[in-house]
């Protein structure tokens, strides 16, 4: 089976002709989970079956919206335009049902002393605004700044959510493995990569999800005068500052087997934490 650039397909239906088969579409960080999900439904209802896309939180949008898929997987909110594109194909606002949080972490080299930074400061280094750890209690190196490409939901959560859509830094790196691919294999590669980076560099700052953070140093980030890290109480109680919600999104009100898969799917606490999530429920 040939692998597409921009959609892993795992069918995941029954092959009776009788079976209900439905199509979930999205974001290439919770396709493992997606994917165990819909398995270990269909062992106890078999006569329902998943195809399961790792397209990308956008395209899981899109095609929610236009009725092409019927559950999108997401870890963003709608931006303007889709909430536009909603209105007009539907006369509601759709539907989300939350499933978990993720941490967004924010490492350097284990050999840095800084141990916490502010939102601000985070800011401000990726934007190339603060350039010596020495403005922040680190070492008088230059910092070098390491950052995931645009075709990954976790950029767009730096460039929306903490740079508030200013630029990044020109002296940014930016990911590159996965061979030209925008799947979640790339995704996991492209952390890999990052946390080499990092970890072979004294300098350097980048970020990335907590399922698997080894080598490199975990910074607290500062809320209200506390430094947090990203712990599951943390991202539970929701002190921990940078976070996405994984959700499940429908174009029009879900029903019948997609209604039930859903709820069933959002008190999965065990699959959820198993796969490096914090279930919301």
């Amino acid at each position: 089976m040939k692998r597409c650039a921009f959609a892993v397909l795992a069918v995941l239906s029954a092959v009776s002709a009788s079976a209900r088969d439905y199509s979930l579409v999205g974001s290439r960080t919770m396709y493992d989970l997606n994917l165990a999900l819909v398995t270990k439904y269909r062992a106890t209802h078999p006569e329902v079956g998943f195809t399961v896309s790792d397209a990308g939180t956008g395209k899981g949008i899109e095609e929610a919206i236009a009725g092409k898929a019927d559950i999108a997987a997401i870890t963003r909110q709608l931006r303007p335009e889709e909430v536009q594109a909603l209105h007009q194909q539907n006369a509601g606002d759709g539907t989300l049902v939350p499933l978990a949080r993720e941490g967004i972490a924010v490492y350097v080299n284990q050999k840095n002393p800084v141990a916490d930074l502010t939102l601000s400061e985070i800011a401000a280094i990726f934007a190339g605004k603060i350039t010596n750890w020495s403005s922040v209690g680190g070492p008088n190196l230059p910092i070098r700044i390491y950052s995931f490409d645009n075709t990954t939901g976790r950029y767009w959560y730096l460039f929306e959510e903490v740079m508030q859509k200013k630029p990044l830094a020109a002296i940014v790196r930016y990911t590159d493995a996965g061979g030209g691919h925008a799947d979640a294999a790339s995704v996991k590669a492209k952390e890999e990569q990052m946390q080499a980076w990092v970890a072979g560099d004294p300098a350097a700052i980048g970020f990335g999800d907590l399922k698997r953070i080894n080598k490199v140093k975990l910074i607290a980030v500062l809320n209200e005068g506390h430094a947090y890290l990203p712990t599951r109480e943390n991202l539970r109680t929701g002190v921990y500052p940078l976070m996405r919600t994984l959700s499940f999104f429908f174009g029009r009100p879900p029903s019948g087997d997609v209604l039930a898969f859903s709820r069933w799917a959002a008190v999965q606490k065990d699959l959820i934490e198993l796969h490096g999530f914090t279930p919301i429920r």
